[in-house]
């Protein structure tokens, strides 16, 4: 039996430096959103947005307590196995202090505690990055570390055009019979020595597509919303947001990030797009889009900037990121 992969998994272009994450931090999804999700298109049916949206999450939580986890050093583990030559500065942070601060970052984002859950934290020295960090993957038990002999990489093409245009090869990651894979609940990224709040990402609040929905026929969404970013056209799956809307969710994700920046001033909030992050069918059989997110990029007083994603529908933040902030000179970063 193959171990599931989540559809939005599926959609995504694998990339060197995603694979470079290894298999503990192999879900930083900030860099990896459907790049080709528009905000143009026609608008369906939308929820209705009242003038003032009321979430928990925008009021500080009370009463942290630092909660009791199990912490498991995976620095060096990656898909090729463990790399030994890794060396955590005599400066870091200590893996347990860290461990607790991701701890407050995803309770006071989220407003959940890990008490008693598995944190696979790993020390981390990216080429591409200015600092190291270290980055904590939350379950509710720690996840086997694995071979190359026990992934099997999945190569797919998607022929853009039927006439013989461009193609695209997606790399889809399946596990070798046997090899069950825990839940991931929760990540977060700080960095190595200051402790400062890189990104976090909710993992709980991931959506899910109709039961009756196959891996074809998302495969095939993809080639129409590829198509349709080859063509310039409108994507079909796109929602369209009036001004009051943009307004009205631009404010909420401008809470969300000044409970992010702790120590700076949010200056501006820009909506970027929206994209369809879940699928079911209507009444007809046809497969339409049934959940959005939305996608804002924020600034704070110091010129950081920080990429939130939020559920249209719940107004949940799911996302934060800002390691993009870090590139070394050379490199460069697409986000969503």
């Amino acid at each position: 039996m193959k171990a599931k992969v989540k559809c939005k998994e599926i959609m995504k272009v694998a990339a060197v430096s995603t694979l470079a994450l290894g298999l503990f931090s192999a879900a930083l999804t900030g860099v990896n959103h459907a790049a080709f999700a528009s905000t143009t298109g026609q608008t369906t049916t939308l929820p209705q947005i009242i003038s003032y949206i009321s979430v928990p999450e925008n009021l500080p939580p009370q009463g942290f307590t630092a909660p009791i986890l199990g912490i498991y050093d995976r620095t060096g583990v990656s898909w090729g196995g463990i790399d030994t030559d890794i060396v955590i500065s005599d400066h870091a942070l200590s893996i347990d202090e860290a461990a607790q601060i991701g701890a407050k970052y995803i309770w006071e984002m989220f407003g959940e505690s890990i008490d008693g859950m598995a944190v696979e934290m790993q020390y981390t020295i990216w080429p591409s990055s200015t600092r190291p960090y270290w980055v904590g993957v939350v379950g509710l038990e720690p996840r086997p570390i694995l071979g190359p002999e026990d992934i099997i990489f999945v190569e797919e093409t998607l022929v853009l055009s039927e006439n013989g245009g461009q193609a695209v090869t997606q790399i889809r990651l399946e596990f070798r019979e046997g090899i069950e894979m825990p839940q991931m609940l929760f990540q977060f990224t700080i960095d190595a020595v200051t402790g400062e709040r890189i990104d976090v990402i909710n993992k709980t609040r991931a959506l899910d597509n109709d039961d009756t929905i196959t891996e074809e026929e998302l495969l095939r969404i993809t080639q129409i919303e590829f198509q349709a970013m080859h063509d310039g056209t409108p994507n079909p799956f796109a929602i369209v947001l009036t001004s009051n809307q943009i307004e009205t969710y631009s404010q909420l994700a401008r809470n969300f990030s000044q409970k992010h920046f702790t120590n700076s001033t949010v200056v501006d909030v820009e909506f970027v797009r929206s994209w369809a992050a879940a699928w079911g069918r209507n009444t007809d059989g046809d497969i339409v889009a049934t959940a959005h997110i939305l996608n804002f990029n924020s600034t704070d007083d110091t010129g950081r900037t920080a990429n939130i994603s939020i559920n249209m529908g719940s107004q949940q933040l799911l996302e934060v990121i800002t390691h993009h902030n870090d590139l070394a000179p050379g490199f460069s970063v697409i986000l969503n």
